[in-house]
Parts: C-alpha cells; structure tokens; sequence
C-alpha cells in the first residue's frame, strides 16, 4: 500500500490547534505542522517487500497521487525496483554475480579477465541505474576496434549478464542492452592442413611428441583431452580412446584433471591401425610415469592421485602451458624456434608455409579431422 501525506499539517490534529493561515480545505482542519512551509508538501510513503519503509516527495500532489498509484500497481505484481537500489555501481553488481556464478575454474578466470580489462574501465564505477543502451552501442563500437567480432560477443555476454541479473533483482527495471546490436561475425572458410603438412610437422617434432602430433591428427581430440590421457584410456586391441577426462592448468595453481570441455565430450573415438601402432613404439620407448595429480572429474569430490600420462613433458609430469611443452612457462623446450623453422622449411617443399604461432600449438581439431578426410591421402606416417 502505498499513501499520500501532507507534510505541512498535521494528519491528527487537536481540538486546541490553531487552523492554517496559509491553506484550507473543504474537507478537513488544516493545522500547520512543524515542517509548515520547508521542502516539498506532499509525500508518498510505503513499504517494498521487504518491509522497510520509503519514502519520495513532490511539489504537487497530483504527482504525489500518480507516484503512490504506480508503486501499489508495482508493489501488487511483484514489479517493484527501489529507485535507490540502482544507484549501486556497476561493479559491485557485475562481482556478486561472477563470485556467485557456476564456472569451470578456466571460464572464471576469462570472466575476470574479461570484466577487469574491457568492462570495469567503462561501466565499473557508474551507477547500474545510469546505464543507458546508447551507453552500451557506444562501448560496442570501441571494443570493435580492438577486439575480433566473436571475442567481443563473448566479452558481451559478461556485460549483459550481470545486468540480467540486476533486473532479476529488481535493482534496475530493465535492461539497457535490450535492442544494441554487435558486429556480424563472419565465419572464414577453414583451410584444412595438407596431408603433406602434417606429415612435415610429425616428422619436424621431437621423438617424444611424434606419437602426440599423429594421435591430434587422426582422432581430432582437443589439446587437454591429449595431454590428459592415460594408458588405461586406450584400447589397442579395439583400437580406439576413450574420452573422459583432460589436463587442465589454470593460471593459478598446478595442473589437474577435470572434466572435458562439455557433456558431448565424453565419448569414444575410433583410432587409426597408424595412431595405435604410434602409441605402442612411444610407450615402448617413453614409458608412461607415475604422475600424482589432483583428479576433479568429479567436482563434488577431488583427490589426489596416481595417474599414467601418455604425454607428459621432458621432466616426466604434467605439462603446461606456454611456448615449450616444458615444466615451466617461459621459452625453450621441443617447440622452440629452431624446432619452428624447421617445420617451416619442410612444410614448405609441400605444401606452403605454417606460421610459427600455429606451428607452436596443435592443429585444431576441425582442421586435424579434415586433414585426414578431405586430403585424399592416406592417414600421414612417420
């Protein structure tokens, strides 16, 4: 319920009051109050749903009548936002949501990145409820300038999402990104590895990640899904890998096993008479340690175990991420430069050059399938 006050009089006055000189009224005594004449006459009080009570001035008291019929409309449909809720920064908004959010460790930390580097130095200390969607197009048109058409749509949804949720919260009654537009994206067409190119990059990599390079070619599982996989996870005598888990290395902290990328993930993939018999010459000359590591397949109970990695690093434990597939982050290891104009050079005498960027990471997984299916030649040996 919402109602309307007269702050200059009294609503219960007594018998010995004297009336208003000021005002009357047809309809009752007018007897002036002890805020006779300062600030706004007429205020609109109610209670949110919470019960705590508010309150809002105005000069006229048609506008008072207005503002308390639209709050009891608002407050009877389960639709009303307190006007000072969004004076809250965006911030403190876009955080409860990040800290509260169901995330693999990996998103989280993109998230982060995403809020802290294109988000925050923008929108961070403005009023949620100051946000308008010109505001949100004009930042869509400077992060174009930085950013690809498919990163700025994901680093779009952890600008619109915090703001879903504020109106889920009825901190703001709607929200500004309703009706902004983001650049089309447009999909290159994938120009799948020559059966020569891959061949040049087996026969390019150290003896110890030949067997690695070959699998990624031939079954198109994902660079975590590779360097998590243990020996129990292949079948020779069925030739095929079965796919349940992958190497995770966060930024922060030691490498791990967690679940694959998305539920469609788990799943067996038949293995070519060449990536088995590449897997048996690598375990027979690079036999898999025992590694412990902390096992997170199940999120709801980790632990820390022994695990027989097909692939580790030179050093014998799990690898990590960066220009070398070494036990630290900083260069050197198999994939150094040398190692990269080397492939290089022989993918050349083929097939045309490889860059170095892509030459330091494995192909993706599209262009490993198609590699081995559109070529036109046999599954690539060493």
């Amino acid at each position: 319920m919402a109602e309307v006050y007269d702050r200059w009089h009294k609503s219960r006055p007594s018998k010995d009051d004297k009336v208003c000189g000021e005002h009357s009224s047809k309809t009752r005594k007018l007897v002036p109050s002890g805020e006779h004449g300062q600030g706004k006459r007429w205020q609109v009080r109610w209670r949110d749903a919470s019960g705590k009570q508010r309150k809002e001035n105005f000069d006229k008291r048609a506008a008072a009548e207005t503002r308390a019929a639209t709050v009891k409309a608002d407050l009877d449909r389960g639709m009303y936002v307190d006007p000072a809720a969004g004076k809250e920064s965006f911030r403190a908004v876009a955080e409860r949501w990040r800290t509260s959010a169901v995330h693999r460790p990996t998103t989280a930390s993109r998230v982060e990145r995403g809020l802290r580097n294109h988000i925050y130095p923008t929108f961070g200390d403005r009023p949620v409820a100051s946000i308008r969607p010109s505001d949100i197009q004009a930042w869509i048109k400077d992060r174009s300038q930085v950013l690809a058409p498919s990163t700025l749509a994901v680093t779009y949804t952890y600008l619109i999402t915090p703001l879903q949720t504020a109106v889920r919260d009825r901190i703001i009654a709607g929200n500004p990104c309703e009706g902004v537009r983001l650049p089309k994206q447009r999909k290159p067409e994938i120009g799948p590895l020559h059966a020569d190119a891959v061949r040049a990059l087996i026969d390019a990599a150290p003896a110890r990640y030949r067997a690695l390079f070959l699998l990624a070619a031939s079954s198109g599982l994902r660079q975590g899904e590779l360097f998590g996989l243990e020996v129990d996870g292949v079948d020779f005598l069925r030739r095929e890998v079965t796919v349940g888990q992958q190497l995770i290395d966060p930024e922060d902290g030691e490498p791990y096993l967690g679940e694959p990328k998305t539920h469609e993930s788990y799943r067996t993939v038949p293995l070519t008479k060449a990536a088995v018999d590449a897997l048996a010459a690598h375990l027979e000359r690079f036999p898999a340690p025992e590694v412990k590591i902390e096992d997170r397949t199940d999120p709801r109970k980790p632990h820390l175990r022994t695990a027989r990695l097909i692939f580790p690093n030179q050093d014998r434990k799990p690898v990590r991420r960066g220009p070398g597939l070494t036990s630290g982050r900083g260069p050197g290891g198999p994939l150094t430069r040398r190692w990269r104009r080397r492939t290089n050079r022989r993918v050349q005498h083929g097939c045309g050059p490889v860059s170095p960027r892509a030459a330091s990471r494995p192909v993706s997984r599209r262009r490993r399938v198609r590699a081995c299916t559109t070529s036109g030649t046999s599954t690539p040996r060493y």
